[in-house]
């Protein structure tokens, strides 16, 4: 599972998650609230200020970017060889260069 911190507030934050539920095809997208550390079971708010949607335009964006372009598998895959924050910055290159380019240049580095 990869996750993005959206906001951070005193004893909490809010973030989004890759997951693939079993009963589901795809790689879906989950908005989470974390109270002390633990998952609090109640929807993530988000306030509407530019301030605030803008950085969660940007999170949902690369999240969903891979969230569609690679299994789940090969985003753990990828996780373990390159850690969460380079994931992330992948998803900028997937736009441009493609999944079959971007997946060719990981294999040159190996």
């Amino acid at each position: 599972m990869l996750g993005q911190t959206i906001d951070e507030w005193g004893d909490g934050h809010g973030g989004v998650q890759i997951v693939t539920p079993e009963d589901a095809a795809e790689n879906q997208l989950r908005f989470c609230y974390y109270k002390e550390g633990e998952f609090v079971n109640q929807p993530l708010t988000i306030a509407s200020s530019k301030e605030a949607a803008d950085p969660t335009d940007e999170v949902v964006e690369t999240m969903v970017s891979l969230a569609r372009t690679f299994t789940a598998d090969e985003i753990e895959a990828l996780v373990e060889e390159l850690g969460e924050e380079n994931i992330l910055e992948l998803s900028v290159l997937i736009e441009e260069l493609g999944k079959s380019r971007l997946m060719d240049i990981l294999q040159e580095t190996e």
